[in-house]
């Protein structure tokens, strides 16, 4: 170990007391010395005499861990109380691994193995190397998979029960909008009261909504919406906006049992095995939290008589082309506006996501500007500055619970952040195209465009959407369009020149006949910066969809000897993606990373082979006339999902051959 890092890791494990902006630079050097990006520092004050710091780091934009810096004491010394006390703000952030580091010890500890399964190293100068990413991987491997669920699963398994239930009690005659606004409630006010626990030691029960309904429950007529104003006023925040909290929507929820508002309220102070914090509970699990939001509760036709209500399904909105967007995806298009935009712009960007649904790009984009705010200084800026800063963010989308949804979200940062709910007007509850098209005042306003738009048919959009579709298209049409077509086009006109849009696409966009027209469009309007080809990663679970990530820049000037990174991924989208970043060109197993000149866009077809296969595509070329010249060429079977349609020949029935036709690949 150098000297100057034996000197920082002194200081990050003894009790001499760092100010906060040598600290943060200590922490900082630290984990970039060991291979690791510091994503943020986690602010706690449990056990403050026996820890100095914990940081988020990742690797790759999903490999995760939480480092702890114990102060004169080990892991391995505390009680299993503290250990689980420790433990809880790893589990918050939705982070298995926990790494704890004292001055002469390293404790690896996955917060999701139960019975606990430690593994304890001597931390000596010469076996530095465990602290090193690559022998993190060495030491978890070692470990066997978790055996308890992650948080955002089981707040969502909870969740999905209690609406349920909600729904069956009150004889199905509750709509969606009224329960979203149910549960947006309970996890606004555990937010607000796990804030002030943190400033107020004492001062506030440790069950504070629990405690609040047994005194309810016990006048004459208890109602949940007496409790939501409350606890409301107890805490501190008055004259919220309808906005955040719509009382009138919750005087149905008055006819609930008590005792299921009580079983309900407690399942959202924690499991068996660990409390919850909604105070840090990680932008990753709200937004799996709100996806479910914009779920419909239907009840299944039956036509079975029953002396009971039939207890709903849950049932996404397919019509709107609703799934959801893994983490990495809204790290990745955060980092690279950041990266392109430079800092300063960046705090200041105007930026829209027309089809935001649960609000993770939202979120991501607002948490990345307070952290560029923080900057290296490791101190948060003043309220108008972050207010100025997030009040460029805008959001819209056609369903009333996902708006409802991402402010939510960004109220909640904001809390986190500032202490203080704000309310974003910016969130639109809208069909974005008509909405767009209509307002001349949203054209060429951005500093960038973010968004998984939805990937709709034409045979299976609605007739308003699907003439909204073709006259944004106009002339760009060209046979069996899509809806996220539109959207592309859309994301061009929304643009100040200059500016930058990330999307999530289909594959076939790169090749398809129907998006000819809307690549020759962006040729002639953008420089494509990023290609990230991940159709061999299952991005959105059993769905089937084959996805591109594209980010380009509208144009401001002659760019089309500017290069475009392409990146081809097989495995580890993280890493590639993170590689990316870093503007590392690699060639392995697992993914490729390479540059291509902006002139071949300007294809009718987009294939960017790289150099082994641009080589051997020239010799081809040289050599031999293509096969087109002799036979006419078609698409062969497209599946959607081949694991349902594609069977190996030993899984065939004996005797059912003639019955299945060979494929030819």
């Amino acid at each position: 170990m150098t000297q100057l890092l034996t000197s920082t890791l002194n200081n990050l494990t003894s009790r001499f007391s760092q100010s906060s902006g040598s600290t943060h630079d200590l922490l900082d050097g630290f984990a970039k010395s060991f291979g690791w990006q510091p994503s943020y520092e986690i602010e706690n004050s449990r056990m403050s005499d026996t820890v100095n710091a914990h940081l988020m780091i990742e690797h790759g934009l999903e490999n995760a861990a939480v480092l702890t810096f114990m102060k004169d004491r080990n892991f391995t010394t505390l009680n299993f109380f503290e250990q689980k006390k420790l433990l809880e703000i790893s589990y918050n952030n939705l982070v298995d691994w926990h790494i704890f580091i004292s001055e002469n010890q390293i404790s690896y500890v996955n917060n999701r193995i139960f019975p606990r399964n430690e593994i304890i190293k001597e931390l000596k100068s010469d076996r530095v190397d465990q602290l090193r990413y690559e022998g993190f991987l060495q030491i978890i491997e070692k470990l066997p998979s978790p055996n308890l669920k992650a948080l955002d699963e089981t707040l969502i398994e909870r969740i999905s029960y209690w609406r349920r239930i909600i729904s069956v009690e009150l004889n199905n005659k509750i709509d969606n909008v009224a329960l979203s606004e149910f549960f947006n409630v309970i996890i606004l006010l555990r937010a607000a009261e796990d804030y002030k626990k943190k400033d107020s030691i004492g001062m506030i029960d440790s069950y504070f909504l629990i405690e609040k309904w047994k005194i309810l429950v016990n006048r004459d007529s208890p109602s949940f919406k007496d409790l939501v104003s409350i606890s409301i006023n107890d805490l501190g925040y008055h004259d919220l906006p309808n906005e955040i909290i719509n009382l009138d929507l919750l005087s149905v929820f008055d006819n609930l049992p008590n005792f299921i508002i009580n079983q309900i309220l407690a399942d959202f102070y924690g499991n068996k095995y660990f409390d919850y914090d909604f105070s840090i509970i990680s932008k990753h699990a709200l937004s799996k939290i709100y996806e479910k939001y914009v779920s419909i509760l239907r009840v299944k036709d039956t036509n079975q008589e029953s002396f009971f209500s039939t207890v709903p399904e849950e049932v996404s909105e397919k019509m709107y082309g609703e799934v959801y967007t893994p983490q990495y995806i809204a790290s990745f298009f955060g980092k690279i506006l950041q990266k392109e935009m430079g800092i300063t712009k960046f705090i200041n960007s105007k930026i829209i996501d027309p089809a935001c649904g649960s609000g993770i790009f939202l979120r991501t984009i607002a948490e990345y500007k307070i952290e560029a705010m923080i900057g290296n200084t490791g101190k948060l800026p003043n309220e108008q500055t972050i207010n100025s800063s997030l009040g460029e963010i805008y959001g819209i989308d056609i369903d009333q619970n996902a708006k409802k949804a991402t402010q939510l979200s960004l109220a909640l940062l904001e809390l986190l952040v500032s202490g203080k709910f704000a309310y974003n007007s910016n969130i639109l509850a809208n069909e974005s195209i008509s909405f767009l098209i209509n307002n001349s005042n949203y054209k060429e306003q951005f500093d960038a465009v973010i968004a998984n738009p939805p990937y709709i048919s034409l045979d299976r959009m609605q007739p308003s959407l699907r003439d909204l579709v073709l006259k944004l298209l106009g002339d760009l049409k060209f046979g069996r369009t899509d809806a996220y077509l539109a959207f592309v086009v859309l994301s061009v006109m929304l643009l100040k020149p200059g500016g930058f849009s990330a999307l999530v696409v289909p594959q076939n966009f790169l090749i398809a006949d129907n998006a000819k027209k809307v690549r020759s469009y962006l040729f002639e309007h953008c420089t494509m910066k990023y290609l990230v080809d991940l159709s061999s990663i299952s991005v959105f679970e059993n769905t089937g969809a084959y996805v591109i990530l594209l980010v380009f820049q509208k144009k401001f000037m002659d760019s089309h000897n500017e290069e475009c990174t392409v990146v081809r991924c097989n495995e580890l989208p993280g890493k590639a993606l993170q590689d990316t970043l870093d503007d590392i060109e690699v060639e392995n197993t697992f993914y490729s990373i390479y540059r291509v000149n902006q002139k071949l866009f300007a294809s009718d077809i987009w294939n960017f082979p790289n150099k082994k296969q641009n080589n051997i595509k020239e010799y081809l070329e040289k050599e031999y006339s293509p096969i087109s010249h002799f036979l006419g060429i078609r698409q062969g079977i497209v599946t959607g999902d081949d694991s349902v349609f594609i069977i190996s020949k030993d899984n065939i029935p004996s005797g059912e051959e003639a019955a299945y036709k060979p494929l030819l690949k």
